[in-house]
C-alpha cells in the first residue's frame, strides 16, 4: 500500500510538473527584457542597435532604451518559477475569469486542474520510460558506448584541449569574473557549427550564475599559416578585436614576459609614427572589473599602472597566461588585417557557388558561355557537359528506384550544379527523401571523383573570370594598397629596419572606420602598419659591434631561404648581411603585390621547398662548412624553382598585372631610383671588366666603341659576323667565341637600357609603373643578390683566344650606323 502511494505521490508530483512545463513552454521558450527597475518585458525576438534595444511584441515594434536594460536573455528557472507561482493562484482561485471577447465564462482554474488530471495516466507512462531511458544510459556509460559530456567532465578535458581551445577556455574565464561568478562556479563553451566559416569559429561560453545559465559569443580564428619557430597568432573577436600570440616556448617569468615587450617596443619607437600594434598587458586587464579600472588614465599611463600593480601582486599574473604560460594580447580593435580585406575582395570559393548557379544555362549553351567569360577554347564548356551527360544518364534509374515518375530536366540540372559549386544537395530538399539525397549526393561525387580532370578545368575557368571581375570591381582599392604597400617597404628601409616576416596577416589598416572601405580607393585615407615585430632586426650595429641575431623564422609564401639560416652564415656567404635582410622584405612585397591583384599566392609551388631546407641543415650541423655549402645548395634548388614558377604565372596574369598601373609614394620613387643606379653602375662596371678582358678586340677604339655603343648596334655586329659579312670574318680565328662574347655584351647593354628607362620614367613629378614592371625588376633585384650568377655556373666574362686579331675599320663601321 505504502509502495502504490509512493508510486500516486510520484504521479501526482510529476503531472504538477508536466502540467505547468505545458503550460508554461511560451513562457521558458520566450526571449526576455530584463529591466534594471526589477521589470521584465517578454518578446518574441529582440536585438541592440546603437544605444537602443527594439523588440516585437502582438505583431508590433517597440524600443527602449540601452541605459534602462540589465540583459537580454531566455526566461531561466527564477522566471519560470515565478509564472508558475502567478499560476498556481489563479488555479486554486474560486469562481471563473469573464472572457469579454468569447460567448460565456471560462473557468481557467478548474481547465487547469482537469488538464492535471488527464496528465497523470500520461505522466506514469512517461515516467516508466524516463526510468528505462535512465537505466539504459547508465548501462552505455559503464560500458563506454556513449560519451557524455557535462559540466562536471569540462575540467578533464582541458588537458586535451588544442592551442584555440585554451584561448577560448581563457575567455571563458574572463566572462566568469567579468559575470562576478566565483572560481568553482559551473562554466563550459560550445562550438556554434552553423556559425563558423572558413577559419574562422564561432564559440559559446556558458556559465552558471546564481542558478542561472548566462552566455554570450565570441570568434577566433588563426592568423595564416604556422612559420617555423614563430609564435602561433590568433585573431579574437572578444567585445573588441584582438591578437592573441602563443609564444613557441613557453615563458614563465614576468620579468622575462616583460623584456620580450620591451624589446618589440624598441623597433616600434625606431618605426615611429608609423602605426604598429605590439603587446600590451592592459589589453585584457582593462576588462576585469574593479581591480584594473583607471582613473581618467590615458593609454600609456593604464599600461604603466597596470603593470606596476603586475609586479606587486603576482596573483594577478594568472589573467595573462594560458596553460600556465605567458601570452601576448595586442589590441586591433581601432583597425583592419590586410588579410581580411585581401579575402574580402577576392572571396573566390564563396562567389564560385553564386556564379555556377546563378548563370546555369551557360554550360548547355556554348555561345552563352564564351560570351560570359569571353573563352574561346570549347573544351572546357564541352568537357563538362560530358561529365553532365553521364550523370543524368545514371541518376534516371535512381529516380525510378525512388518512386518519380517524372522529373524535370532543370532539376536534374540544379543538383548538378550544386556539387560542380562545391557544395551537396541538402537533406531538406523539397518532397525528397533522406535516402534519395544521400544516393544522389553520392552518385554525384562518384561521378565528379572519375571525372575531376573536367570538374577542376570548369571550376578553374570560372574562379579566372571571378578573379578578373573582382580585380575589375575593386582596382582602385587594390592599386591604393599596393602603393601604400611600398610606401611601407621604403619606410623600414629609411629606418633601417627588416621586418622579416611580412605578409598580409601581420599588416593593419589605418583608415577612418566610418568610411570603411570607401577609404581604401583614396592611397592618401589610409595606411598601412604592422601588427606583430617579433622577427624584425635592426640593420645597424648593436652595443655588441654586431646586428643582433632575430628570429630564424618566415612565413613559407613569403620566405626565402635566408630566412632559416643564422647572421654568421649570411655574412660569410653574402658578405652583405643588411642587404640580405632587407631584400627579404622586398621578396615578401613582390608576392604581396601579385596577390593582391590575383588573389592566388605567387610562390605556393616553391614554399613546400622550405620543410626540406630544413632538413638538409639539420643533417649539415657539425660538417666543416656545412651550413655555409648548404645554403648555397638550398638557394640553388629554391631559386631555380622560385624564378619558373614567377615567369610562368606573371604571364599567365599578364592582362591583369599591365592593367594595375600603380603610382609611387614620394619615398618609393627615392627607393627605386637609388636601387636603379647602383644597377646601372653595376652592369657599366661589368661591360668595362668583360670589353677589357677580352683579346678578341683588342684596339682602345673599338673597346671604347664596345663601351658606349647601344644594344642595337653590339646586335649588328653579331649579325654580320653570323652571316659571314665583311673582310673582319676571315681574320677571326674563333667565331663562336667572337659571337659569345657579342651575346654577352649585347645582354649586358639590354639589361643597361631597361634600367636607365626604369630611372628616366622614375623622374617624373607622379610617376608609376605597372605591377609588372615593378614586380619583374623587384624579383630581379632579389634573385641577383640572394642567387649569385655563378652559384648556377653561369659566369658573365668571356674567356678568348689570344691569336685572335682586330680589324678596327670594320668594327666602327658597323657599331657607327
Amino acid at each position: 500500500m505504502k509502495k502504490a502511494v509512493s508510486i500516486y505521490i510520484i504521479l501526482l508530483i510529476s503531472a504538477f510538473i508536466y502540467a505547468n512545463i505545458v503550460l508554461l513552454k511560451d513562457a521558458s521558450e520566450t526571449q526576455v527584457i530584463f529591466l534594471i527597475d526589477g521589470s521584465t518585458i517578454e518578446t518574441g525576438e529582440a536585438w541592440e542597435v546603437a544605444d537602443e534595444v527594439f523588440y516585437e511584441k502582438n505583431d508590433e515594434l517597440y524600443s527602449i532604451e540601452m541605459e534602462d536594460v540589465e540583459r537580454i536573455g531566455n526566461g531561466g528557472p527564477q522566471y519560470v518559477f515565478r509564472q508558475i507561482n502567478s499560476r498556481v493562484t489563479a488555479a486554486i482561485s474560486l469562481g471563473g475569469e469573464k472572457d469579454e471577447s468569447s460567448e460565456g465564462t471560462t473557468y481557467p482554474a478548474i481547465d487547469t486542474y482537469m488538464a492535471w488530471i488527464k496528465n497523470i495516466l500520461l505522466m506514469a507512462v512517461l515516467g516508466g520510460l524516463a526510468f528505462a531511458l535512465m537505466g539504459f544510459l547508465k548501462l552505455k556509460r559503464k560500458s563506454g558506448q556513449l560519451d557524455i559530456v557535462t559540466e562536471e567532465s569540462f575540467d578533464e578535458k582541458r588537458k586535451d584541449f588544442n592551442d584555440m581551445e585554451k584561448i577560448v577556455d581563457f575567455f571563458l574565464d574572463l566572462f566568469k569574473i567579468q559575470l562576478g561568478a566565483s572560481k568553482d562556479t559551473k562554466a563550459t563553451f560550445l562550438p556554434v557549427a552553423s556559425q563558423s566559416s572558413g577559419s574562422s569559429h564561432v564559440y559559446e561560453l556558458r556559465v552558471k550564475n546564481n542558478g542561472d545559465w548566462t552566455s554570450r559569443r565570441m570568434t577566433i580564428s588563426t592568423l595564416a599559416e604556422e612559420s617555423g619557430s614563430k609564435s602561433k597568432c590568433f585573431s579574437v573577436t572578444y567585445d573588441d578585436r584582438i591578437v592573441v600570440k602563443i609564444p613557441p616556448v613557453s615563458i614563465e617569468d614576468f620579468d622575462v614576459y616583460l623584456e620580450n615587450i620591451k624589446v618589440e617596443n624598441r623597433i616600434v619607437e625606431k618605426l615611429a609614427p608609423k602605426k604598429c600594434i605590439i603587446p600590451r598587458v592592459s589589453v585584457v586587464l582593462k576588462k576585469i572589473p574593479s581591480v584594473f579600472e583607471g582613473m581618467g588614465w590615458s593609454k600609456e599611463e593604464f599600461e604603466e599602472k597596470s603593470i606596476e600593480r603586475l609586479k606587486r601582486f603576482a596573483k594577478y599574473h594568472k589573467h595573462l597566461m594560458i596553460n600556465g604560460s605567458f601570452v601576448y594580447f595586442m589590441d586591433l580593435s581601432k583597425y583592419y588585417f590586410l588579410g581580411n580585406i585581401v579575402k574580402e575582395i577576392h572571396d573566390v570559393d564563396n562567389k564560385l557557388y553564386g556564379e555556377i548557379t546563378g548563370n546555369p544555362g551557360v554550360i548547355w549553351e556554348p555561345d552563352g558561355y564564351e560570351r560570359r567569360y569571353c573563352s574561346e577554347d570549347s573544351s572546357v564548356c564541352s568537357g563538362i557537359q560530358n561529365v553532365f551527360n553521364e550523370y543524368e544518364k545514371e541518376v534516371t534509374p535512381l529516380l525510378a528506384k525512388a518512386g518519380f515518375s517524372s522529373v524535370l530536366r532543370y532539376q536534374i540540372q540544379s543538383w548538378f550544379l550544386i556539387h560542380l559549386g562545391g557544395e551537396t544537395v541538402p537533406e531538406s530538399e523539397k518532397e525528397l527523401s533522406k535516402v534519395f539525397v544521400n544516393e544522389l549526393n553520392g552518385l554525384l561525387k562518384k561521378i565528379f571523383n572519375k571525372n575531376q580532370e573536367a570538374v577542376e578545368g570548369y571550376r578553374i575557368a570560372i574562379k579566372d573570370y571571378i578573379r578578373k571581375t573582382s580585380f575589375s570591381q575593386h582596382k582602385a582599392q587594390i592599386i591604393s594598397i599596393i602603393s601604400n604597400l611600398l610606401e611601407l617597404l621604403a619606410w623600414l628601409g629609411e629606418k633601417k629596419v627588416a621586418m622579416r616576416d611580412l605578409k598580409p596577416d601581420n599588416l593593419l589598416v589605418a583608415g577612418d572606420p566610418a568610411s570603411y572601405p570607401n577609404f581604401l580607393t583614396s592611397v592618401d585615407e589610409f595606411e598601412i602598419g604592422l601588427i606583430d615585430v617579433e622577427t624584425a632586426v635592426v640593420l645597424e650595429a648593436s652595443g655588441k659591434g654586431s646586428i643582433e641575431q632575430p628570429m630564424l623564422a618566415g612565413t613559407p609564401l613569403y620566405a626565402t631561404p635566408s630566412h632559416l639560416f643564422p647572421n654568421n652564415v649570411l655574412s660569410d656567404t653574402f658578405k652583405d648581411l643588411p642587404g640580405i635582410l632587407h631584400y627579404q622584405d622586398w621578396h615578401a612585397i613582390v608576392a604581396m603585390i601579385y596577390n593582391m591583384i590575383t588573389g592566388e599566392p605567387l610562390f605556393n609551388q616553391t614554399a613546400r621547398l622550405l620543410p626540406t631546407i630544413r632538413n638538409a641543415m639539420q643533417k649539415s650541423i657539425g660538417k666543416t662548412n656545412g651550413l655555409t655549402s648548404v645554403l648555397k645548395d638550398v638557394s640553388r634548388l629554391f631559386w631555380q624553382s622560385a624564378t619558373d614558377e614567377f615567369k610562368t604565372k606573371i604571364n599567365q596574369k599578364t592582362e591583369m598585372m599591365k592593367d594595375a598601373e600603380v603610382p609611387l609614394p614620394k619615398n618609393a620613387i627615392e627607393m627605386l631610383k637609388n636601387q636603379v643606379s647602383r644597377e646601372v653602375e653595376d652592369v657599366d662596371k661589368t661591360i668595362h671588366e668583360v670589353v677589357y678582358s677580352q683579346d678578341i678586340f683588342t684596339g682602345e677604339n673599338i673597346r671604347k666603341q664596345l663601351l658606349e655603343s647601344s644594344h642595337e648596334k653590339v646586335q649588328k655586329l653579331k649579325e654580320k659576323i653570323e652571316n659571314k659579312e665583311g673582310s673582319v670574318i676571315t681574320q677571326l680565328t674563333d667565331k663562336e667565341k667572337t659571337i659569345k662574347l657579342l651575346e654577352d655584351i649585347g645582354q649586358l647593354k639590354s639589361k643597361r637600357e631597361e634600367f636607365v628607362r626604369m630611372k628616366d620614367s622614375l623622374s617624373f613629378p607622379k610617376a608609376a609603373l605597372t605591377a609588372t614592371a615593378l614586380v619583374e625588376f623587384m624579383f630581379g633585384i632579389v634573385l641577383k643578390t640572394m642567387y649569385p650568377e655563378q652559384w648556377a655556373g653561369q659566369s658573365t666574362g668571356v674567356t678568348v683566344d689570344s691569336d685572335a686579331s682586330d680589324n678596327a675599320s670594320t668594327i666602327e663601321a658597323t657599331l657607327d650606323q
